[in-house]
């Protein structure tokens, strides 16, 4: 048993299961070397003779257990806990994702996302309940994979009927061990887009188009990240174009700059 918490000590990959294995082992450590000091070498050399301890040394070991239930909460961790503190203190819209992008806890604030019941998001992939974003992907790899801590992106939700386009935060949580525990994200729509987007009157794929083409993408690019032909792109232009009263992609970064929206 010592043999195998040692191996399980050495190649747990998180500090509390590490913390565990070494707390049990101490315990065992402790009860064999009192129960064979007093039990056996004491006898032999007779020092003294008493009544069979067993039980009492067995208590030290379970002692042992006890402890890492407690404090480590043995061999079963929740994110959950910590979830429902963190939603607790915060007051927009927020999910908590578990290490394979899994939403396992959200709130819903009224005045955020609000055609969209996050709710509902529970046991949802991430990538299904967002439109596919390469860079937002390559993000969350750096993320799990502890590169960066942190990130900003524009990340759109699908909606019904409407997607949402949101400014959000995406950050690694750390327990108090300091093991990768969950991802939380907090969004936020983002405001300038919403104005933008009613006051031309422009269509949700007319939105896309416009912050990819001022991302820098060129109209082939643009057409392989929505597939969609490089002809189809060119009429959504023209139509956002004479919709906005401009004519070109210059004025386009303009008119977007003064609504404040950023590349993506």
């Amino acid at each position: 048993m010592l043999h195998a918490l040692y191996r399980y000590s050495k190649s747990a990959k998180t500090n509390k299961e590490r913390s565990q294995a070494r707390v049990t082992m101490t315990a065992i450590l402790i009860s064999c070397s009192i129960g064979f000091v007093i039990l056996m070498l004491m006898p032999l050399f007779n020092i003294f003779r008493i009544p069979l301890l067993t039980p009492y040394f067995f208590a030290v070991y379970l002692y042992g257990v006890f402890f890492a239930m407690v404090k480590y909460r043995f061999m079963s961790f929740s994110i959950k806990d910590i979830s429902r503190e963190i939603l607790s203190q915060i007051h927009e819209t927020v999910l908590i994702l578990n290490t394979e992008q899994v939403v396992i806890e959200s709130n819903s604030n009224p005045n955020e996302l609000q055609t969209i019941d996050t709710s509902q998001f529970a046991g949802l992939k991430f990538r299904d309940i967002t439109l596919p974003d390469e860079s937002v992907s390559l993000m969350f790899n750096s993320l799990v994979a502890g590169e960066i801590s942190s990130f900003r992106e524009r990340i759109i939700y699908i909606g019904n009927p409407e997607n949402i386009i949101t400014d959000s935060s995406v950050s690694a949580v750390y327990d108090r061990f300091g093991d990768f525990s969950a991802i939380l994200v907090v969004s936020r729509e983002s405001r300038g887009i919403s104005r933008f987007r009613k006051y031309y009157k422009l269509t949700e794929r007319e939105i896309e188009i416009v912050l990819l083409t001022i991302s820098g993408l060129s109209n082939i690019e643009i057409s392989r990240q929505l597939s969609i032909t490089k002809r189809t792109v060119e009429t959504h232009q023209n139509n956002i174009y004479n919709k906005m009263g401009i004519n070109n992609k210059i004025e386009l970064l303009n008119v977007t700059s003064d609504f404040d929206i950023k590349a993506i």
